[in-house]
């Protein structure tokens, strides 16, 4: 249990255990961070380890310019031993000032001391793996030197982003498979009427191919939006060509999406708090990454899609036989459920709760409300963004998950693999 003063008198605070991750040495705080105001530390209770967002606000103040001639910030923190040998000290959290802070160190801009307890020298400031506080009267945050892949965490932090890099070959290399082959993506065999989403909504389609039969071809043109595709197309051109690109660009700039594959793909860094393989950053404004930041204008086009996808699941669930299986006159359909409608639905609502919890939809809702007590229903709205935000990375992975396996299940319907199974 750490203490901070606060107006003279030291309280305990206990960090809560998702923050004791990032800093393998434990000290205890003792008095305030240097030129800090007593004033800032105000009733630090409970389990909320109130003192991060207060170590913040001190460490902006530690941030003072310095003469001429010498680098431009300083940071310093203040800290004694734990006063109980024996009992376990908190873990200090990686704050967001902290970050900032050694991200400025990173950059040259904060200095790199060594560390008072060990006078150990510190040859390097270009990476942040390496942060270590140590228990002493006057400490000062130190950066060791290392290089790409190397941290001082001891966990299988390479397991997430090797995850990630296999997890996401796959489904680019079989969505990119379906793209190019272009057959079977319509489920009419049992009076049934599933479309996949890789290709919906249909615009063109290529009405003589040869896995395409009559009744293939009149369920595909009454999906199309503007008929068959011009002689002149090629006939690997498949209608999915013409929609995935909506999709897949909301997914490439996903604010989640985005840090996953920097770690995965690039190694930018591998995982937090380990060696990265440049020297310098330059963030998201130059060529071509600039171009991550029209994700909240695929965030428009995504959200139509949704109501596409909403309005085939509908389609699901009209079957031109009755329950018995016969046919029902031309024209007719009749209400009904199959496993491939639970299916569809199931693809509306992962793919809806990914959507409409992006972070974008959530300023579109809220971002622009000062005061948001004053303004009921967009709070409410704001709220439920927010609930379906905090499972953003969950609802990423569930939805790309089975969006992959309703195109699998329509794919083996439409080509007789497998059979749907009527409910009623």
């Amino acid at each position: 249990m750490g203490l901070m003063s606060v107006g003279g008198a030291k309280q305990a605070i206990q960090p809560p255990v998702g923050l004791q991750r990032i800093i393998p040495r434990y000290i205890d705080f003792h008095a305030a961070v240097a030129q800090s105001r007593a004033a800032e530390f105000h009733q630090l209770a409970g389990d909320r380890f109130a003192a991060r967002s207060h170590i913040g606000q001190t460490l902006g103040n530690q941030l003072r310019p310095r003469q001429s001639g010498e680098q431009l910030y300083d940071i310093r923190f203040h800290a004694r031993p734990c006063p109980t040998p024996n009992a376990r000290p908190p873990a200090i959290a990686k704050t967001r000032a902290l970050y900032l802070g050694l991200r400025l160190a990173k950059r040259g801009l904060l200095p790199v001391c060594s560390c008072l307890a060990d006078r150990a020298s510190v040859a390097s400031r270009n990476d942040l793996s390496g942060v270590c506080f140590n228990n002493m009267a006057n400490g000062q945050a130190s950066l060791t030197n290392s290089g790409f892949g190397k941290t001082m965490r001891r966990d299988a932090w390479w397991v997430q982003p090797l995850l990630t890099f296999f997890g996401l070959s796959a489904f680019i290399g079989y969505s990119t498979y379906r793209a190019f082959s272009g057959a079977h993506f319509l489920a009419i065999e049992g009076g049934t009427n599933y479309l996949s989403p890789f290709f919906s909504p249909i615009l063109y389609f290529h009405p003589d191919l040869a896995w395409v039969t009559d009744e293939v071809r009149n369920a595909m043109a009454a999906h199309a939006w503007l008929g068959t595709m011009p002689a002149w197309v090629p006939l690997w051109v498949s209608p999915s060509f013409l929609i995935l690109w909506a999709p897949a660009g909301f997914r490439f700039t996903c604010y989640y999406y985005r840090g996953a594959y920097y770690k995965a793909f690039w190694g930018d860094p591998p995982n937090c708090s380990v060696g990265e393989p440049r020297d310098s950053y330059r963030g998201e404004q130059r060529f071509p990454l600039i171009f991550q930041n029209i994700h909240r204008y695929f965030f428009y086009v995504a959200a139509v899609f949704i109501f596409i996808l909403a309005y085939d699941a509908f389609l699901g669930m009209q079957f031109s036989t009755d329950s018995s299986g016969k046919a029902l006159a031309a024209g007719e359909t009749q209400f009904g459920l199959g496993i491939g409608s639970f299916v569809l639905w199931g693809n509306v609502l992962f793919l809806g709760s990914y959507t409409f919890g992006c972070h974008s939809f959530r300023h579109l809702i809220g971002g622009g409300i000062n005061l948001l007590s004053k303004a009921p229903v967009a709070s409410k709205c704001y709220e439920c963004v927010g609930c379906l935000n905090s499972r953003h990375m969950l609802f990423a992975w569930c939805s790309l998950f089975w969006v992959g396996f309703t195109d699998v299940y329509v794919w083996m319907c439409a080509s007789g693999t497998w059979t749907d199974y009527r409910i009623f």
